[in-house]
């Protein structure tokens, strides 16, 4: 998106606060707009999926109580309606006590910013055609490891775009980003199938300059490592991580335990924890 189309944005969102607030003691909008595209292939597979969505929130404070109201699109006319019903939501103010309003702490510095990530190869600069073809590439290159029976290859893009506006603020941001993920699968020599991965990130396109010649066979090399690797034996022991691994251990293993679908399944240990203390008063 333009800046100067996120600068148009920005305008209109400002006379909507001022329309709420006529009879709001406070209110906001933001704007937001998602667009992704995702390439997923193995040797017998290819997946092909792209989304888009955009909408607006509208939120505004009568002195006692937020109320919101969210649309799906950016269609003014409709915003403006959407505006003129959530006012209709506001109680009568002469049926609250003035002394009863609770008044909210509002940075009033006035404030008109845009951050965008900086990108070297916009990704609507390269044909879907090509997308395919690299991630294909990159695949048959593994492939032609004979210890590798599978290569699975995900190529994920997304940008990402949001304006919020008060009576003091207009801030917008617009990110992108690209993500190639390669999961070489292999058989290890008891006859499992094991697998490692790699992902390389950056804002556009630029991320396929990552994946060298050098990069690949270091990823081969490290799954042929896997598959020679002694599985541990069950039990609990002392560890001690760097930083990354760190956050990566909390992620999978208690960040994803602690998600209501996965204790709704029985999966999770942190349905042993319900209702219970897991930490200090600090934390």
């Amino acid at each position: 998106m333009q800046k100067t189309e996120i600068d148009e944005i920005k305008q209109f969102l400002a006379e909507i606060t001022i329309l709420l607030e006529q009879k709001a003691q406070y209110a906001d909008c933001l704007y937001y707009h998602d667009s992704s595209q995702e390439i997923s292939l193995d040797k017998t597979t290819k997946e092909i999926s792209s989304g888009k969505d955009t909408g607006v929130k509208l939120r505004a404070y009568d002195g006692w109580q937020f109320h919101e109201y969210g649309i799906t699109g950016f269609d003014k006319n409709e915003i403006k309606e959407a505006a003129t019903l959530l006012l209709k939501s506001f109680e009568k103010k002469e049926t609250k006590e003035v002394s009863k309003i609770i008044p909210l702490t509002i940075d009033t510095q006035k404030i008109n910013k845009h951050f965008e990530s900086q990108i070297e190869i916009p990704v609507s600069y390269i044909p879907l055609s090509q997308k395919i073809q690299d991630t294909e590439n990159i695949m048959n290159i593994i492939l032609k490891e004979s210890a590798i029976v599978n290569c699975r290859i995900r190529y994920d893009e997304s940008t990402e775009i949001r304006i919020f506006v008060n009576k003091y603020k207009q801030l917008s941001q617009q990110i992108g980003s690209c993500t190639f993920i390669i999961s070489p699968y292999i058989k290890s020599e008891q006859g499992e199938l094991r697998y490692h991965y790699k992902a390389f990130f950056a804002n556009g396109y630029e991320v396929k300059q990552k994946i060298s010649t050098e990069e690949i066979r270091d990823i081969i090399s490290m799954t042929k490592k896997i598959a020679k690797a002694d599985k541990i034996t069950p039990g609990k022991y002392h560890c001690l991580f760097s930083p990354d691994v760190t956050g990566l251990l909390a992620h999978e293993s208690f960040g994803h335990g602690m998600e209501s679908d996965t204790i709704y399944k029985g999966r999770a240990k942190a349905q042993e924890y319900l209702g219970k203390r897991i930490a200090q008063d600090y934390v």
